[in-house]
């Protein structure tokens, strides 16, 4: 893989077999078993295990959201960084990679596809996106971070009995 963006990352001090189970040497064959991102992350892990992300991933839904989506791979940098793809002004362009993506909007019956294209014309997709103000909220204010859920659970900050509360944040 290309070792430029890796020298940067926050992972720069592990190897191939810190984060990939099954490999026990450095020589290895190109074609890797995905990384165990739980055994460093385990809260992190624990939280998208019970995500919407999580659950249709362990469904069989392969296009389902990784870690690695989100975050990048070998080349993740701190969510603060001005170029994480997490970082709060990136973080719709992320979300809608996947969430404005027609195909996969369709494939996985997603209710509201073009949620993420009327956020970037929304009052808060303007304030953070045009104007910069790093205080309006972003997808992960409304919808959490690793614990995404439907709308419909009950513990859903975007459940009808908790947008009140959400909204008050």
């Amino acid at each position: 893989f290309p070792t430029n963006g890796f020298v940067k990352s926050v992972h720069s001090q592990l190897d191939c077999v810190d984060c990939h189970d099954g490999i026990k040497e450095m020589v290895h064959p190109s074609k890797l078993p995905p990384p165990n991102c739980g055994s460093c992350h385990e809260k992190e892990a624990k939280q998208y295990a019970a995500s919407i992300h999580g659950v249709s991933h362990e469904l069989g839904a392969s296009g389902a959201a990784n870690c690695w989506d989100c975050h990048g791979a070998h080349e993740i940098v701190p969510v603060k960084h001005a170029d994480s793809p997490v970082f709060k002004l990136n973080l719709p362009q992320t979300c809608a990679k996947c969430h404005s993506n027609p195909g996969l909007s369709k494939e996985y019956e997603m209710k509201f596809p073009q949620a993420a294209s009327q956020y970037m014309e929304s009052i808060h997709g303007r304030a953070l996106l045009k104007m910069g103000l790093i205080v309006a909220p972003s997808c992960n204010d409304c919808h959490g971070v690793h614990d995404i859920k439907r709308g419909v659970d009950r513990d859903s900050p975007i459940n009808h009995a908790n947008v009140a509360d959400t909204c008050g944040k």
